[in-house]
């Protein structure tokens, strides 16, 4: 062990100047400008390209949102960050359909300031949940906004192989699931 300690100091001796000899032999490469100039801009494009592979990604997607008259639906193409699993994309783009268009000649298909209560996504089906204000929404706006959602999810999401969109836990308008006059049944 003592053999070891001793040979230390050398070897970082020896490793320094390896270093200092190989920094006066760049920098004496790099002098001229026909070596500096190509060096400078290969650096610059790696920096370039590290950050755009490691920075905030943003892919466009289109969500559908009804004209001012309510005579048609309208896309509007908005750029949202890129997530890697379907879930997380999925809750994004509901998310940015819930705050309304940026276009003037559009209207929100729901009442501004309503929140995301769950998305959930097993074995290609999407589960999302517009939470309980919702359901105080005129009817023909809710199955509106409804059908906007699942269209823009269906053209967003493209692993999800079946979409269904809940207002407080709750189907609007499942048939199968009535009991005793209730319009729909809990999901879960």
């Amino acid at each position: 062990m003592k053999g070891f300690l001793f040979k230390v100091p050398a070897a970082i001796c020896s490793l320094a100047t390896f270093v200092l000899v190989l920094v006066k032999a760049l920098v004496r490469w790099l002098a001229p400008p026909r070596h500096f100039l190509p060096t400078l801009l290969g650096l610059c494009f790696v920096f370039s390209l590290a950050s755009w592979s490691l920075g905030d990604r943003r892919t466009p997607f289109v969500l559908f949102f009804p004209t001012l008259d309510g005579s048609a639906d309208r896309g509007e193409r908005r750029d949202i960050p890129w997530k890697s699993d379907a879930e997380s994309q999925a809750e994004a783009i509901a998310s940015e359909f819930l705050l309304g268009p940026f276009d003037p000649g559009l209207r929100p298909a729901l009442p501004v300031g309503l929140r995301l209560a769950s998305v959930l996504f097993r074995d290609g089906l999407l589960v999302v949940d517009l939470g309980e204000e919702a359901a105080l929404a005129p009817e023909e706006e809710l199955a509106r906004a409804i059908s906007n959602l699942r269209h823009t999810l269906s053209l967003s999401v493209h692993s999800a192989k079946h979409i269904i969109i809940t207002v407080g836990g709750y189907e609007p308008w499942r048939q199968d699931l009535r009991d005793n006059g209730v319009k729909s049944g809990k999901m879960w």
